[in-house]
């Protein structure tokens, strides 16, 4: 086996049983707290008029992403895609 040392190859020591990546939570203001708690409230309003059967999959992933794009909630890009 070739002993190569390029970035993707390196073996990492790890400390105490942990990869030493930063883990830290990025810091939060009570605004993103807020736009969060309002896109929840807003897909849950969704979610019964859905269940209701007063929208349908077509109109109801359309507001959803209306709302993601309003309200930007945490973590939005690895959101799984509604169709």
């Amino acid at each position: 086996m070739e002993n190569n040392k390029n970035e993707k190859n390196q073996v990492v020591e790890l400390e105490c049983g942990r990869l030493p990546i930063d883990m830290t939570p990025p810091d939060r203001t009570l605004d993103d707290y807020r736009t969060d708690y309002s896109y929840h409230l807003a897909v849950k309003l969704l979610d019964e008029l859905r269940e209701n059967g007063d929208i349908t999959d077509k109109e109801y992933a359309k507001c959803e992403l209306h709302f993601r794009e309003k309200y930007a909630p945490f973590l939005a890009e690895i959101m799984p895609e509604i169709r």
